[in-house]
């Protein structure tokens, strides 16, 4: 298949086959080797995989190199995980059986991502960047164990990285570098998922040790961080910039609501009392929406003043939290009722059409939200606490979902289109078992809808090109 048509799918599934085939047929050699040996052949099969690629005789180029990373991080994390002894030593030191091949990793991952600025491939950066996080983070875990030391020694790292990244861009604007902005770029995104990983790994499982003022201190110190630095890189007119502050605005205001959540807890307690078994469910709501709607105000104004993407996702998720535990405050009984579900219905809903009108922007980014928050209040209307499924909800899924399809036309969104896609293969699969449960009509249906749809695929693929001659050549309006 790979042969006759090289495209993405054909090529990982091909790229795949051949990876597992290598690990397969390592028990049928009779010749003894070291535990670690299969996560060599793996890396051995990534290396050549990748050269090939490079050297145009595997395409497409990038889905050759994507499956050359993985199999080359991959085997080394299955060299640290089979390569010990399985002695005492090896059983003391926990997860990892052969903890250097956790440094032989990490040193591949910044192999990967300066090759990947070297050669001027994304796909290759990307994986490197990921392995560095992955490879860094096991190699800082069994360096401190199991102690509070690891996830300081994370935020410590992710401060210092994000700071690199900072001065990375400044420098750049500087002297007009043409890759520092990629590699600034790669070092904010590992730099803040170090200081992520750290804070939640510190706040949960070290929660009585760090007390109150702790819990408090370490989202806020995450705050500063992320605001201050994509305030600081927003200011510069640079794609990749532009992204990362995006992305740092998007955390600072996800820090921002767990700073608030976790200042309310102690609030909460002193005011109502240590909470008994029944009520620890109450407080962690009035928890939780605190820093909901700390979350709304911060992503509110971060969006209006540095409208994106993200910090637009980040501030509509805020939305739907203090909805959704506002109404689980006020009727805790009536959660999975139809109250709920309409009023996430409404908020999507009304998402949309600011989408769909230019009120919020990114316009595509606000209707894959109203979208997907539109099916979400949809299923919960079908699943009432009523113990059966609601059909008339999947019948108005249905009628909702062609209808962001037929939308999606004149208005040329294809995230309407996707979620509409989605949303009749869902809800129609759901009508159906629901009416016919426990019937062979079910699958018959099932199956006969997955014809009929495959085959107006094929109708479209085949009339689409057709329809497209007869526009340019004037004999029909454009389509």
């Amino acid at each position: 298949m790979w042969w006759k048509r090289r495209t993405w799918m054909q090529h990982l599934a091909f790229g795949i086959g051949v990876g597992v085939a290598s690990l397969l047929v390592l028990p049928l050699i009779p010749i003894d080797g070291p535990e670690w040996g299969a996560g060599a052949v793996l890396v051995f099969v990534g290396v050549v995989w990748g050269a090939l690629a490079l050297r145009g005789m595997l395409d497409p180029a990038d889905a050759g190199l994507a499956l050359a990373c993985l199999g080359i991080l991959g085997g080394i994390e299955l060299m640290a995980l089979t390569g010990g002894s399985g002695g005492p030593a090896d059983m003391a030191r926990g997860m990892w059986s052969a903890p250097w091949a956790l440094w032989l990793g990490l040193a591949a991952a910044v192999g990967l991502t300066v090759g990947g600025v070297k050669i001027r491939r994304t796909v290759v950066l990307g994986c490197g960047a990921a392995g560095v996080v992955v490879f860094a983070a096991e190699a800082v875990t069994d360096v401190f164990g199991s102690g509070i030391g690891a996830p300081v020694a994370l935020i410590g790292v992710g401060i210092v990285i994000l700071l690199v990244a900072v001065m990375g861009f400044r420098r750049s604007r500087a002297r007009g570098a043409k890759a520092i902005p990629m590699v600034s770029e790669i070092a904010g995104y590992v730099g803040t998922a170090f200081l992520a990983a750290g804070g939640v790994a510190l706040v949960a499982g070290f929660w009585e040790e760090i007390g109150v003022f702790g819990r408090v201190a370490v989202p806020a110190i995450g705050t500063v961080a992320a605001y201050t630095a994509g305030t600081f890189i927003d200011r510069i007119d640079d794609q990749p910039a532009r992204r990362l502050a995006q992305m740092l605005l998007g955390t600072g205001i996800v820090a921002t609501a767990v700073t608030a959540a976790m200042a309310a807890n102690p609030i909460a307690v002193h005011v109502l009392g240590t909470p008994t078994a029944a009520e620890i469910d109450y407080v962690g709501t009035w928890t939780a929406l605190s820093g909901g709607v700390a979350g709304t105000l911060a992503g509110g104004i971060t969006w209006w003043l540095r409208k994106g993407g993200i910090t637009l996702l980040a501030f509509s998720g805020a939305v739907f939290m203090t909805t959704q535990l506002a109404f689980e405050l006020a009727a805790p009984d009536t959660l999975d009722f139809w109250i709920p579900g309409v009023v996430v219905l409404a908020v999507g809903l009304t998402w949309v059409a600011l989408g769909a009108t230019e009120r919020l922007t990114p316009s595509n980014m606000a209707l894959a939200f109203g979208s997907f928050t539109t099916i979400s209040g949809l299923m919960m209307l079908q699943n009432t606490n009523q113990g059966e499924p609601q059909a008339w909800a999947a019948w108005l899924g249905i009628a909702a979902s062609v209808a962001a399809i037929a939308g999606s036309i004149p208005l040329r969104r294809g995230v309407l289109l996707g979620f509409g896609a989605a949303g009749v293969v869902m809800f129609t699969l759901q009508s159906v078992l629901s009416f016919f449960e426990g019937q062979i009509a079910a699958p018959i249906l099932l199956l006969v809808a997955g014809v009929v749809f495959i085959g107006m695929a094929v109708l479209v693929a085949v009339l689409l090109p057709k329809v497209r001659s007869h526009s340019r050549s004037g004999s029909m309006p454009a389509v």
